[in-house]
C-alpha cells in the first residue's frame, strides 16, 4: 500500500482542496481517499458505523457512497476516486481507530489520506504539508508534519507572488497552487515519481496519545 497524507497548518486552510486536485489529476492511480476528523471529547454515533464503543464510540468509520459537492468525501468520488473513507475519532482512541482504517483499506494499492494527526501513527510514502502564508496559525502538527513532509503547498491568491518567508530544509520540495482551482501539474508530477519510486508505507511508532489533535 502506497500512502500520501496531506496535513495543513491550521483547520480550514485548503487541506480538502489540494487532494481534490491530487485526485483529479492523478486519476489513474485509482485513488481510495480518506478524510480524518479528530474530536476531543467523542464523536457522534452512526448505526451504520464501525465503532470502537456503544453510546459514546471511541471512533467511527463510514464509507461515502454518493460523488457530492457539499462533502469532502463526496468531493473525492466527484475528483475521481475508487473509494473515499470518513475517520471520526476521539483524541485517545486512535489505536483501534487505525487498526480498523488498515484492515478497511487491505488491498487498496494508492490511498491518500487527509489529516495531520496521522503522520504520528503511519509513516507516508509522500508527506504533504498545505501552508497559507497569509495566516499566522501553526498547529503543533503541522510542525511535525513539515519535519518529515517531502514537499509543502503553498495557497496563493491568482496574482500574487510566492511567500520566502518559510525556510524549508533543502529536502523538501515546495510548490504552488492558486485558490481557482487547487491544481499544479509539477505537484502531481512530483507525487507521481515518488511514489513510483517509494516502496510500501508501514506503521510507526505511535506519539504519546496526549500530543495528537488536528
Amino acid at each position: 500500500m502506497k500512502i500520501v497524507v496531506v496535513a495543513g497548518q491550521a483547520r480550514k486552510v485548503g487541506k480538502t482542496s489540494v487532494v481534490v486536485g491530487l485526485i483529479r489529476g492523478l486519476r489513474r492511480l485509482h485513488w481510495t481517499a480518506v478524510k480524518i476528523s479528530t474530536h476531543r471529547y467523542g464523536v457522534p454515533h452512526s448505526d451504520d458505523a464501525a465503532s470502537g464503543g456503544d453510546g459514546n464510540p471511541d471512533f467511527i468509520l463510514t464509507e461515502e457512497t454518493t460523488p457530492s459537492a457539499f462533502t469532502d468525501t463526496g468531493r473525492f468520488l466527484a475528483a475521481g476516486a475508487r473509494r473515499a473513507l470518513w475517520l471520526r475519532v476521539k483524541s485517545d482512541g486512535w489505536q483501534g481507530a487505525v487498526a480498523s482504517l488498515l484492515e478497511s483499506l487491505a488491498g487498496d494499492e494508492t490511498v491518500i489520506i487527509e489529516s495531520g494527526s496521522i503522520m504520528n501513527l503511519v509513516a507516508p510514502k509522500v508527506g504533504i504539508l498545505v501552508l497559507d502564508r497569509s495566516r499566522r496559525e501553526m498547529k503543533a502538527n503541522a510542525r511535525r508534519a513539515l519535519a518529515s513532509a517531502a514537499a509543502v503547498v503553498e495557497i496563493r491568491p491568482a496574482g500574487r507572488r510566492p511567500s520566502r518567508l518559510l525556510h524549508l530544509p533543502p529536502r523538501v520540495r515546495r510548490f504552488t497552487v492558486r485558490r481557482k482551482d487547487y491544481s499544479n501539474p509539477k505537484l502531481n508530477r512530483f507525487v507521481l515519481l515518488e511514489l513510483r519510486r517509494l516502496e510500501n508505507s508501514h506503521l510507526a511508532r505511535p506519539r504519546p496519545v496526549g500530543d495528537i489533535t488536528d
